[in-house]
């Protein structure tokens, strides 16, 4: 009987440390997505910020282009 009782209690023990190791899985998991999710977000706007500088410069660039073709001509 006494080994029963202990048979049963290691079995409970490894039940609820086989659940806490879901649980904690799960909770891992969902921060680590959740950590990647917002460090993607503030790359995508770190390139977007960088593209529109880039977008701006090109456009400068051009302009200038036209004044000097322009003024060329004259």
């Amino acid at each position: 009987m006494r080994m029963d009782l202990m048979r049963e209690k290691m079995l409970t023990a490894v039940g609820e440390a086989k659940q806490f190791t879901v649980e904690h899985s799960k909770r891992l998991r969902q921060d680590l997505t959740e950590e990647f999710r917002e460090e993607l977000v503030a790359v995508r706007q770190q390139c977007e910020g960088r593209t529109k500088v880039i977008e701006t410069k090109v456009e400068e660039v051009r302009e200038e282009v036209m004044r000097l073709r322009w003024s060329m001509e004259k």
